[in-house]
């Protein structure tokens, strides 16, 4: 995050410079992917909040969370998401749907996410090649949000999500689980404090 001091600003604040030099604030949106309806449809709102003013969405386009923060945020045009990928043919006919918002696909995972499996995930020797290269795109979406938006089953960690949460723990993103409603009030409280 260039220039910006992370425990001198709000989390709502943490962010990267745009062109104009204001702050350009970067949230990550994932979940697991049987969330139930009524969660998805909360994410889509959530999303459109957010893109309205002016946030940027960071998820990875899996089916579920990941779609419904990203739907929701192409629901307002000008608004910005960050796809990260698994590999380059990854949900394409869906990714290639989404035409209103700017969308800027990352279509494999970076190095630094490659590596990051084995630091985070509890077990990398039992992952195919398909399943780290997943796992690995979670480290591009959380490590340069300013807090991480989920949905988990029970509110614990597990899969995918799971990686991403444990990744934002250890960077000490954030994380607000859906799943709480404590979480929900939490946010909405310093939103509108902001």
């Amino acid at each position: 995050m260039e220039g910006v001091s992370s425990n001198a600003l709000p989390f709502y604040w943490i962010g990267t410079k745009n062109q104009l030099g204001g702050i350009m604030a970067i949230y990550a949106g994932i979940g697991a992917r049987e969330t139930p309806f009524e969660v998805l449809h909360r994410m889509r709102r959530i999303a459109v909040i957010l893109a309205a003013c002016s946030f940027t969405l960071a998820t990875g386009a899996a089916d579920g969370a990941d779609q419904a923060f990203a739907e929701g945020a192409n629901e307002v045009r000008g608004g910005r998401i960050k796809l990260y990928l698994p590999w380059h043919s990854y949900e394409r006919e869906w990714v290639n749907g989404l035409k209103k918002a700017a969308v800027t696909v990352y279509p494999v995972p970076s190095k630094a996410g490659m590596d990051s499996v084995k630091t985070f995930h509890p077990n990398p020797a039992a992952l195919s090649q398909g399943v780290w290269k997943l796992h690995a795109r979670n480290f591009d979406i959380i490590i340069n949000a300013s807090f991480v938006l989920c949905w988990t089953k029970g509110g614990i960690t597990t899969g995918g999500t799971g990686q991403g949460i444990r990744i934002a723990e250890h960077f000490n993103i954030p994380v607000y689980n859906l799943y709480n409603k404590v979480s929900v009030e939490e946010l909405i409280d310093m939103y509108e404090s902001a």
